[in-house]
């Protein structure tokens, strides 16, 4: 209700800077896209721990898999890109970016960065 993310209700204090600061928080979306342009493999997608009050959310689940499957079927027949949407889709329902605190993602580098 702040405007702010859950681990940052406040702004943070420029005075004392902390390297626990959450200053960019980004979507699992965005965290796969900027490692796969960049010659990497997800290998695991867990989380630290999942919030019991996360789970209240779980009845809109259905309803957003459902908007989400029909938006990535037909995006994906029309860019060829049904192979990535279904692999994100995989991984955006999992339990862990669902209902999890704090995303943890393991990588591997498998190729050289394409920039």
């Amino acid at each position: 209700m702040t405007g702010h993310h859950n681990k940052c209700k406040t702004p943070l204090d420029e005075n004392n800077p902390n390297p626990l600061h959450h200053i960019g928080m980004i979507s699992f979306q965005e965290i796969r896209y900027l490692l796969h342009t960049n010659g990497f493999r997800i290998e695991k997608v867990t989380e630290n721990r999942i919030k019991l009050i996360s789970w209240l959310y779980v009845v809109f689940v259905p309803f957003s898999f459902l908007i989400t499957s029909l938006v990535y079927y037909n995006s994906g027949r029309k860019k060829e890109t049904s192979t990535i949407n279904k692999e994100v889709k995989k991984k955006m329902y999992s339990k862990a970016v669902l209902f999890g605190e704090t995303l943890i993602v393991k990588a591997i580098k498998t190729t050289a960065s394409p920039l």
